[in-house]
């Protein structure tokens, strides 16, 4: 009889702790979340930061990047950014757009940071923390906030950023 009295009683034990980690788990994912969507968003800061001095100065933004590789243009980034994050990969996008073929049309640029990422929670808190205020889309696992485009003005230092310095 003592023998089956500790056998349910470890048993509900059991169902406890699994009922316990059912709920707490997520609690817990969704930290990590919370905690990855600040460190991508931080390097989504700096980033256009960094491409919207280098735009002031040098009146070009940095050419079209492959996702997860930094622009050469902005390859002395401040603190050693990188482009392939945990989850996730960010791609400079650079586009150059005109209103006609001759030289007399109006030619404008497309600035923006994507992120490529495979969990859409991801994709969510960024667009959480960085989106109001901030012209962006989304297109499956890529979501683009945009830093100039035709009509728009930069918008690189959203919340009271600090300019970078490229020295």
């Amino acid at each position: 009889m003592i023998g089956r009295t500790n056998i349910v009683r470890a048993a509900l034990a059991a169902e406890v702790l699994l009922l316990a980690g059912y709920f707490i788990l997520p609690v817990f994912r969704d930290a990590a979340i919370r905690d990855q969507a600040a460190r991508v968003a931080s390097e989504i800061r700096l980033i256009s930061a960094a491409a919207t001095t280098l735009h002031a100065r040098t009146g070009e933004w940095p050419e079209d990047a492959a996702p997860g590789t930094a622009p050469k243009a902005l390859a002395r980034l401040p603190r050693g950014l990188k482009f392939k994050l945990d989850g996730c990969e960010l791609d400079w996008d650079h586009w150059s757009l005109t209103d006609g073929p001759d030289a007399y049309f109006v030619s404008t640029d497309f600035a923006a940071v994507s992120v490529i990422a495979r969990d859409p929670r991801l994709a969510r808190e960024l667009l959480r923390r960085l989106a109001p205020g901030r012209a962006h889309f989304t297109l499956a696992d890529r979501t683009t906030f945009v830093i100039a485009a035709p009509g728009l003005a930069a918008t690189s230092q959203p919340r009271g950023d600090e300019p970078v310095s490229l020295k």
